[in-house]
């Protein structure tokens, strides 16, 4: 018989202005391929972001990843980027490493 535990460590929070770039760390091995996944508040499922080779769908024009440590960088910081972000390792199969965002927005101005 085999059991799958699945494992998760949280990490601090990460904060950032509309507009601006956020760096979201792995703390996975920098010897396996690792998955990046992407839970916003008002869904239900998770969203891939990249698949251990290549960034996925809007993700493509929007982050990067850091080939030796596979941090996820997130570029133009929109309100909707807010989440939970997580990689696992093993290629989906490891220890999720967990990071919630908190993105600030602009307030708009109302002018009469």
């Amino acid at each position: 018989m085999i059991y799958v535990v699945d494992r998760e460590v949280l990490y601090e929070d990460k904060f950032v202005a509309v507009g601006g770039s956020v760096t979201i760390p792995c703390h996975g091995s920098t010897s396996t391929s690792v998955m990046w996944q992407y839970l916003s508040p008002a869904k239900l499922n998770a969203a891939d972001v990249y698949d251990g080779h290549r960034l996925i769908g809007d993700y493509v024009n929007k982050c990067t990843i850091n080939s030796l440590t596979h941090d996820l960088t997130i570029h133009n910081v929109e309100v909707d980027d807010a989440g939970q972000y997580w990689c696992f390792e093993g290629e989906g199969f490891g220890v999720r490493h967990i990071t919630k965002l908190f993105v600030a927005g602009k307030i708009a101005t109302v002018v009469v």
